[in-house]
């Protein structure tokens, strides 16, 4: 094995996540061991500081772990040929084991947990640029929308009763988003308490503008996580941006009031990407206000845009951004990755493969859940798997790809069709 060292530098040598032969056999082991584990977020944190050209003990030290620890699991990355100590800076590329489904088969097993996302409102407060239900013209097709087809309510008894079932069916992840989840305030907040009282995690998405301390106290001391809309730092051109007057005194006064009853938050920021440096201003406010994360929403306007354009912006040059690890193997081999064990229903009780393909597959209102999940419903959908894709059969990348389907359909006009900014061609092996 090689030394393992605390002192100097790691390099991570570029595209040899493809492993392959004995190499291959050899990660196995170490996922099986779990020596390494992609998705322990201490190390995915360490490797991201030492990508950029950190040093091991300052990696190590970011990601609050041992630095020895540390050096233990690069020693084994570099005896299977996939980096080297050096005792010098030089930033590479992230390295993230991409493993073959064949070889990935033997570790598949039942999965545990799923989310559940619903819908419960459809109507917005904000009209904004960035809507991903009124351009095509972001990454992916549900980062930040509102979908105005929806029927009357599903009754409330009716609703809990589909997430009871959910969750005795192993899922314990609640996602609540609109619209604006607070124009329904007494409906949302019923239904985060039922969903705690049976154990689920919750997560709501929201303007944060409707945020009354009432609401704040209701749902105090419950494990709620609020994932609200920031467009920039600036008030005047926050409220220009969402089209609603007092918006920016109005999100500032919730943060107050969620950080006063002990309930996190973190940001979607849109970022558009003419102006990325705007974007990146507003996340570090955001982390001075208290956001434990920021995901930034890139788009281009409708007006000054085109498809072209954000496939320029996002062509891709490395399978790093393709393509992940085992687990996305394992998931993409029976299903898109984002419909894994996940379910979406509309604020009228629809049942929908995801927030933007709205063809609904059952409907709460007519069927039980429990109905719907013994006649397995959801799976026929849930099997557009990537080897079933024309396009993408012949590509190595294609079970850890996390493409969005829903995006490809709507740029292209196709199902079938490679993904819409895919950089990789499966035949010569070569990126564009």
């Amino acid at each position: 094995m090689a030394v393992r060292t605390s002192e100097g530098y790691f390099v991570f040598h570029p595209h040899v996540q493809l492993v392959r032969g004995s190499s291959g056999a050899a990660v196995h082991e170490l996922f099986k061991r779990k020596v390494y584990w992609l998705r322990q977020p201490a190390i995915v944190h360490a490797l991201s500081q030492l990508a950029l050209g950190d040093s091991i003990c300052n990696a190590a030290i970011a990601a609050a772990i041992d630095a020895q620890d540390l050096a233990t699991h690069l020693a084994v990355l570099s005896d299977l040929g996939l980096g080297a100590f050096m005792p010098t800076r030089s930033a590479t590329e992230l390295y993230r084991p991409l493993l073959l489904h064949s070889q990935a088969e033997e570790f598949l097993a039942p999965r545990d947990g799923g989310s559940l996302t619903i819908e419960i409102s459809g109507e917005c407060i904000y009209f904004c640029p960035w809507c991903t239900s009124k351009t095509t013209l972001t990454p992916f097709a549900c980062a930040c929308g509102v979908w105005s087809d929806q029927g009357p309510p599903l009754p409330l008894n009716r609703l809990l009763a589909a997430v009871e079932q959910l969750r005795y069916a192993g899922v314990d992840y609640l996602i609540v988003r609109g619209g604006e989840p607070l124009l329904v305030a007494d409906r949302l907040c019923d239904l985060i308490l039922a969903a705690c009282r049976l154990g689920m995690q919750c997560e709501v998405h929201s303007t944060g503008v409707l945020l009354s301390e009432d609401i704040v106290n209701r749902l105090r001391g419950l494990p709620v996580h609020f994932i609200l809309l920031i467009p920039t730092k600036e008030k005047v051109l926050f409220d220009q941006a969402v089209d609603r007057p007092g918006s920016w005194v109005k999100l500032l006064q919730a943060i107050s009031a969620l950080t006063s009853a002990g309930i996190s938050f973190s940001t979607k920021i849109p970022a558009h990407l003419a102006d990325l440096e705007s974007a990146n201003a507003t996340a570090m406010w955001a982390n001075d206000l208290g956001a434990t994360n920021n995901s930034l929403l890139y788009y281009l306007a409708a007006t000054g845009g085109s498809s072209e354009e954000l496939v320029r912006a996002f062509r891709l040059g490395s399978p790093q951004a393709m393509a992940v690890g085992l687990e996305d193997f394992v998931i993409n081999g029976q299903s898109q990755f984002c419909f894994d064990n996940s379910y979406f229903i509309t604020g009228d009780g629809r049942l929908m493969p995801c927030i933007a393909r709205r063809t609904p597959l059952a409907s709460l209102a007519e069927t039980d859940m429990a109905t719907i999940l013994r006649e397995d419903q959801l799976e026929p959908v849930r099997h557009t798997a990537r080897h079933e894709t024309p396009a993408c059969r012949a590509c190595e990348f294609r079970l850890g790809c996390r493409a969005c389907l829903v995006r490809t359909e709507q740029l292209t006009g196709s199902v079938g069709s490679r993904h819409w900014n895919c950089a990789y061609e499966p035949e010569t092996g070569t990126w564009q």
